[in-house]
C-alpha cells in the first residue's frame, strides 16, 4: 500500500514537472533599435517625400521565429524554441528597416503612392544571417534602390558584414542590431546623396 502511494505521488510530481516545462514562455527579441539609440536625422531637407520597402526576400530556412544558432563551421544549426524573434525574421527585418530609416531620414514609409510622388523604392534580399554564440554574427544582404518621380542614381549593392560577440544571447541580438544599423546608415547616405564613412567588418560593393 505504501509503495503504491509513493508511486502515485512520484507520478503526480513528474506530471506537474512536465506541465511546468511545457508551459514555460519563450523569451522574445527584436531587431528594432530603441528610438533613443537611433542616430539623429539629417537637417538637410531632401527632395523626396519618403520611401517604400517593396519587399524583403529571405530564404525559407531563415524565415522563422526561433533564433537560429550556427555551429562554428556552419554544417549544423540549432533552433532555440525558448528564445525567439517577436515575429518571423523576414518581418523583423522589414519592421526594423522601416523604423530605422524613418528615424534617420525624418521621412515616412509611404503607405500609398500617387502619380507625381517623389520617393525611393527599396527591394532587399537576404543571403545570410548567421549567429555563432560566443564568436560572431554575420549578415549578407543585397538591394536595389531606385528613385521614383525625381532624378537620382539607382543603386545595386551587396553587403557582407561581421561583428564579434560574446556567449550572451542578448549581446548576440545587439550585435545583429548594430550590423543592421550599418546597412541603414548606408541606405540613408545613398538616399541623401552623401558619402558613407564605413565601419569595421563591413564589405560593400555597389553599382549605381
Amino acid at each position: 500500500m505504501r509503495t503504491t502511494l509513493l508511486s502515485r505521488w512520484s507520478a503526480l510530481a513528474l506530471l506537474l514537472l512536465c506541465t511546468a516545462c511545457a508551459t514555460t514562455s519563450p523569451q522574445y527579441y527584436t531587431l528594432k533599435t530603441p528610438l533613443s539609440l537611433q542616430p539623429a536625422a539629417s537637417s538637410k531637407e531632401p527632395a523626396y517625400q519618403g520611401f517604400v520597402i517593396k519587399q524583403v526576400d529571405i530564404p525559407l530556412q531563415l524565415d522563422r521565429r526561433q533564433i537560429v544558432l550556427s555551429r562554428d563551421g556552419g554544417a549544423q544549426v540549432q533552433l532555440l524554441n525558448d528564445f525567439q524573434w517577436v515575429s518571423p525574421l523576414g518581418d523583423e527585418l522589414q519592421l526594423a528597416l522601416q523604423s530605422g530609416l524613418q528615424a534617420r531620414l525624418a521621412k515616412p514609409e509611404l503607405a500609398t503612392v500617387l502619380a507625381g510622388d517623389k520617393y525611393w523604392l527599396l527591394s532587399v534580399a537576404v543571403s545570410g544571417f548567421d549567429s555563432v554564440l560566443g564568436r560572431h554574427v554575420a549578415q549578407e544582404f543585397s538591394w536595389n534602390l531606385q528613385a521614383r518621380g525625381f532624378q537620382a542614381p539607382t543603386y545595386q549593392c551587396r553587403l557582407l558584414q561581421q561583428a564579434q560577440t560574446s556567449a550572451d544571447l542578448e549581446a548576440l541580438v545587439l550585435a545583429h542590431q548594430q550590423l543592421l544599423g550599418n546597412m541603414m546608415d548606408i541606405l540613408t547616405a545613398q538616399m541623401n546623396s552623401q558619402s558613407y564613412a564605413g565601419a569595421d567588418g563591413v564589405l560593400l560593393s555597389c553599382a549605381g
